[in-house]
């Protein structure tokens, strides 16, 4: 049974009509502790990505293109990186090649 009171989700296990052996009831209810655990993580963690304000649901403010900008900014400090490795082992193939001749 699920009931939702002043925005908090309560969760409570049902109540069996029917008689059934106690080794299925012990089964079904570590399963069912289980679900329940798991539906509380499960809101947990939405409740931590939704924001409220005044009772109404603000979008985050996360953004794919903030999150591209992101990535391309590391990505260039990389690809510059690289770039200045390549123009020293480039210059140095040089020396080596220029030493060698004489």
């Amino acid at each position: 049974m699920v009931k939702g009171i002043n925005r908090t989700l309560f969760i409570a296990p049902c109540k069996l009509k029917f008689d059934v052996p106690k080794s299925t009831k012990l089964i079904g209810c570590i399963i069912d502790q289980f679900k329940i655990e798991k539906i509380t993580a499960e809101l947990e963690i939405l409740s931590q990505q939704q924001q409220f304000r005044n009772g109404q649901y603000a979008r985050p403010t996360w953004s794919l293109v903030d999150e591209i900008n992101q990535e391309s900014d590391e990505l260039s400090i990389r690809f510059k990186y690289g770039t200045d490795k390549s123009s020293e082992f480039i210059q140095e193939l040089n020396n080596l090649t220029t030493n060698w001749k004489l």
